[in-house]
């Protein structure tokens, strides 16, 4: 282990004892689907950190597949319901969003033992709506250094791990944000902790910790809430609500983001 992981660990402790608490009182915290830290592996000045406002549903939706109701979007059997199993270690080897089977997927007429579709393959259909804009917003990004034909898409991916961390203010995945606010009012009256006190002085530890060139705040709604542990570095927000994949505005934000990261 690095010594820049076992930093981690250290500033990682308070927020690691409400997974331990949650996972162990599961039956409290119904809108409650995994605890996922860091979305990408630990690295110390990173081009960019991201950070959203807390995981999705994606891993618990894949590990009850088998028991899965696709018309309502609800498990057919509650007690059959299976959380994903946390990693030995809060981070990833490999960034999320360009994992195999994220961003796109399959063609139906492809043989059942075919790959995951990487994310660079634009023979395959868009699968994850958010993850597949980050890799185009990434791309346009590293396009300034990495032009086209002289680096594929293929080829970027090696730039993206070495240089890009994302995360998320709140570790805990949830369906919608209104049962993220349940788990957060739940558990302060259950424990009397304020989990958005401890979650935004995580997040802090990680800025101070990593000292990326960049932030960017995946969501106008966290930027209050991080503007404490952001005074003295540069950030950008997406704000997710105005249309900001288009060709048109991920061109523009990428534009950005480039300039402030290359400062």
């Amino acid at each position: 282990m690095t010594e820049l992981q076992q930093k981690y660990l250290e500033v990682s402790k308070e927020i690691d004892s409400i997974r331990n608490n949650i996972n162990s009182n599961l039956d409290q915290y119904p809108d409650y689907l995994g605890w996922f830290d860091l979305n990408s592996p630990l690295i110390y000045n990173p081009d960019i950190l991201f950070i959203g406002i807390n995981p999705g549903p994606g891993r618990f939706v894949l590990e009850n597949w088998n028991n899965w109701d696709e018309d309502t979007k609800r498990l057919k059997d509650e007690s059959k319901k299976r959380y994903p199993k946390d990693l030995e270690i809060p981070w990833r080897s490999h960034l999320e969003w360009i994992k195999p089977g994220n961003a796109r997927r399959k063609s139906d007429d492809d043989n059942k033992d075919e790959k995951e579709a990487e994310w660079w393959d634009s023979s395959k259909k868009m699968k994850n709506f958010f993850v597949y804009y980050m890799c185009e917003l990434l791309v346009r990004i590293y396009r300034h250094e990495y032009s086209y034909p002289n680096v594929s898409r293929k080829e970027l991916t090696d730039v993206f791990e070495k240089n890009v961390m994302a995360t998320n203010l709140f570790p805990m995945s949830t369906f919608k944000i209104s049962g993220l606010n349940r788990i957060i009012k739940s558990y302060g009256k259950n424990n009397h902790i304020d989990i958005t006190k401890v979650c935004r002085k995580h997040i802090a530890d990680l800025i101070q910790l990593v000292n990326p060139h960049c932030v960017v705040l995946l969501g106008k709604t966290i930027e209050d809430d991080l503007s404490f542990a952001l005074h003295d570095k540069p950030f950008y927000c997406i704000n997710r609500n105005r249309g900001w994949h288009s060709k048109k505005n991920i061109k523009k934000m990428a534009d950005d983001i480039y300039e402030m990261m290359r400062k």
